[in-house]
């Protein structure tokens, strides 16, 4: 069993030491079950539980664990699901609600509970983190279209109807004032001084994907930006109906089984009939933090440890789950994979670039995927989606389309650059790596739906061409603007064949031969360097300076240059050109 630095070796650079000395009050045990577990896998161990009845069988604590869990009270049955899954070894601590004192209050369920527990967070004077049971949360509250709003009262009480997005508050408030604390969700709670809602009043709804005012809307030329949650979405032109038997005679393929494919394998396992799930890895120490394996686990093959795990979690209603200890790397193994157990979707997540190779088999056999990867530590992630050989496929976009300005390098990055094609979300906690999985779980579940019986936004989103999706847990800003444009936690950029980057004025995709006009004109003469820089970096890694929009006969020339990601390859371009 590993002990508490090797099982959070991977979380420690995010978040410190600190966490594992904090202790969380918790009102509302079957609800607030997934916050819970991203909290507890980011370090939290100290928890002051409100007992309650033993959790419903569609509850967040029977979706995240099993129903093995909804056999005793929703509290104990909590405690005995985030020890099984992390180990006994670790220094957990779990008392009734009541008896302790706590840094931090999180409540979910109805509104009574939540009203509760302002009462007992302001008696407490803690801070207090809310998750409605109903997820529905007029966007005009939210602090600056992060799906965030605070409620009245006498001490710091914040709302949300997102899990993802409640740890993330939930950590900041415990990190703050720490070398860990994250200033960029802060800021969106802070105004003029006071915890407050942002003053910007988002907009829903009307075709306007965008959260938060000022952005473009799909169609409009630029890229969209929206907020991938079912509560901020528009409303649909109908709803996926995820029981229908469309969904439920498909089959999936997962390939690569760490933080985004354990997790998206999951979410797929609750509507298809059969699951393949393909890794040749095995479980380490430091899988089970943010990974679906559990701790017992350890030393495992990924696809038999995930394959039992998925059948213990979803119980009666797993579908035929096959793993395969594999490791997929060219077209012809990925022929015989579909030939041997067919496939209505396959979703990539090994993070090297095998997916290109596996992308282009699949392409071949006509089976709609989507491409998953975290850009380091987790603070930014990407999505490809190819339902079908009409849109670009994985080669023409990944790795040549430019998405603005980069963030800063990782520690990591700065003292050792990746070499070309290596996993790049290293290290990271549950709650980033996560908060991706969620989106993309999202995304191939529609993808995995047939065209008639996909909601209207992702109807738009094919419609428009722009395929590839960037999303953030972060907001990170050098002075260059926002990172990838995401300006808010939880936001999502979709981005098309429009922002291909290049030195020429076409670009030849060497994966499906096609021909695409370059958006982005790299205009210095070191063009071929940077070239080069962005195809070792593998995505595009420049701020506006080396670069001139073309279109309507027009170049719009830009002032500073920045290759952010690539300090061990260069020094730092910041000179005017």
């Amino acid at each position: 069993m590993a002990s508490f630095a090797s099982h959070f070796a991977r979380a420690l650079p995010i978040v410190g030491p600190a966490l594992c000395q904090k202790r969380v009050g918790l009102l509302g045990c079957a609800a607030g079950a997934e916050v819970a577990a991203l909290l507890a896998a980011s370090g939290v161990l100290r928890w002051a539980l409100a007992t309650g009845a033993p959790a419903a069988l569609d509850s967040p604590l029977a979706r995240r664990f099993g129903p093995a869990y909804t056999r005793q009270g929703a509290d104990t049955a909590l405690a005995a699901a985030l020890r099984a899954h992390h180990g006994e070894r670790l220094p957990w601590a779990f008392v009734p609600l009541g008896t302790v004192g706590y840094d931090l209050l999180i409540a979910a369920g109805a509104p009574t509970t939540i009203d509760y527990a302002k009462t007992i967070a302001a008696r407490r004077g803690c801070p207090l983190v809310a998750l409605p049971l109903d997820p529905r949360l007029d966007p005009a509250t939210w602090a600056d279209g992060f799906p965030v709003a605070t409620l009245g009262g006498p001490t710091e009480a914040y709302l949300t109807p997102d899990p993802y997005a409640a740890a993330a508050v939930a950590r900041a408030l415990l990190l703050r004032g720490t070398p860990f604390a994250r200033p960029d969700i802060e800021a969106l709670l802070v105004v003029r001084g006071q915890w407050s809602v942002g003053s910007g009043q988002p907009s829903v709804g009307s075709g306007q994907w965008a959260v938060g005012s000022g952005q473009p809307s799909v169609g409009s030329g630029q890229p969209s930006s929206f907020i991938l949650h079912p509560s901020s979405l528009p409303q649909p032109v109908f709803a996926t109906p995820l029981d229908a038997p469309a969904l439920r005679e498909r089959t999936a393929l997962v390939v690569g089984l760490g933080s985004l494919g354990s997790l998206i394998a999951l979410e797929l396992g609750r509507v298809v009939r059969k699951l393949v799930v393909v890794d040749g890895a095995t479980v380490t120490d430091a899988n089970p933090a943010r990974q679906l394996y559990r701790a017992a686990m350890v030393g495992q093959p990924k696809a038999v440890a995930l394959a039992d795990e998925l059948r213990a979690r979803l119980g009666t209603a797993a579908p035929t789950v096959v793993g395969l200890t594999t490791n997929l790397r060219d077209e012809q193994q990925v022929a015989a994979l579909v030939a041997a157990e067919g496939g209505d979707l396959a979703v990539l997540t090994t993070g090297t670039v095998a997916d290109f190779a596996l992308a282009r088999g699949l392409r071949a056999a006509g089976v709609p995927h989507l491409a998953a990867r975290c850009y380091p530590r987790a603070r930014y992630w990407e999505t490809l989606l190819v339902p079908d050989g009409a849109v670009p496929c994985l080669g023409c976009l990944r790795g040549h389309l430019y998405a603005g300005p980069t963030p800063p390098p990782t520690p990591e990055e700065a003292a050792r650059y990746a070499a070309p094609g290596d996993l790049m979300g290293e290290p990271a906690t549950l709650v980033e790596s996560g908060w991706a999985a969620a989106c993309v779980s999202l995304l191939a579940l529609q993808l995995l739906a047939p065209p008639g019986l996909r909601e209207g936004w992702m109807l738009d989103l094919l419609a428009s061409g722009r395929t590839c999706l960037i999303g953030g847990a972060y907001t990170l800003d050098e002075g260059h603007g926002a990172a990838y444009g995401l300006t808010r936690p939880g936001q999502v950029r979709a981005f098309g064949v429009e922002s291909i980057a290049g030195s020429a004025a076409e670009r030849v995709c060497a994966d499906c031969g096609r021909t695409w006009p370059v958006g982005v004109l790299i205009a210095d003469s070191r063009a071929g360097y940077f070239q080069r820089l962005f195809q070792m970096s593998w995505m595009v890694v420049c701020t506006p300076a080396i670069v001139c929009r073309t279109g309507s006969g027009e170049r719009r020339a830009s002032r500073r240059l920045r290759a952010s990601s690539i300090t061990s390859l260069s020094k730092w371009c910041d000179s005017t050109i």
